[in-house]
């Protein structure tokens, strides 16, 4: 071998090693506020007495981003509502039993009709879109525990006397003291 080969080739040897050997702390970190994740979508709010959703979603351009994400959180916050209001409808069949049954099927309809309502149309809190290859939206929804339910008993209070006779049960009582003054 000759000597300038020799030269050449340890030269190569030790910038290789020297390349690998790098510390891992001065490597650029790659983490959240990086890449553009908020805060709020690791760490979702909990406020109390709302219902919160958060949803994400990658599209070609940031409005279809954003959109795709919103109609995601959306249909969480949906789905958080009409689990709630199963819960209570469990609640007041049990209370009333078979002789409450329409009763019961009335608030099963009332309330799915208010959670599409109200995901429907409820604003979204928060959008953040993160600059990538192909955009990534975040959204945030919220709504209130309380404005849920005053839009719930909104619809129950129409059919004539089947609002005296939910008025009458542990789970209208429920819902009454969730009721917070609007802010």
């Amino acid at each position: 071998m000759s000597n300038p080969f020799r030269i050449l080739a340890c030269t190569a040897l030790l910038t290789a090693v020297a390349g690998c050997s790098t510390s891992v702390s001065s490597r650029p970190r790659v983490g959240p506020s990086s890449i553009g994740i908020p805060p709020w979508y690791l760490r979702p709010p909990t406020p109390a007495g709302q219902y919160v959703a958060v949803a994400t979603a990658e599209a070609r351009d940031a409005e279809a981003a954003r959109q795709t994400a919103t109609v995601a959180g959306r249909r969480q916050l949906k789905q958080q509502l009409e689990a709630n209001y199963e819960e209570l409808a469990g609640k007041l069949r049990t209370e009333l039993g078979a002789a409450g049954s329409d009763i019961v099927e009335l608030f099963l309809t009332s309330s799915r009709a208010v959670s599409a309502e109200l995901a429907a149309s409820v604003p979204v809190k928060e959008v953040a879109i993160a600059s990538t290859m192909n955009p990534r939206a975040y959204v945030l929804i919220e709504v209130r525990v309380a404005d849920a339910h005053r839009a719930l008993l909104g619809k129950l209070a129409t059919p004539a006397g089947m609002a005296d006779r939910f008025q009458k049960t542990r789970t209208f009582k429920i819902i009454s003291e969730q009721l917070a003054p609007a802010s």
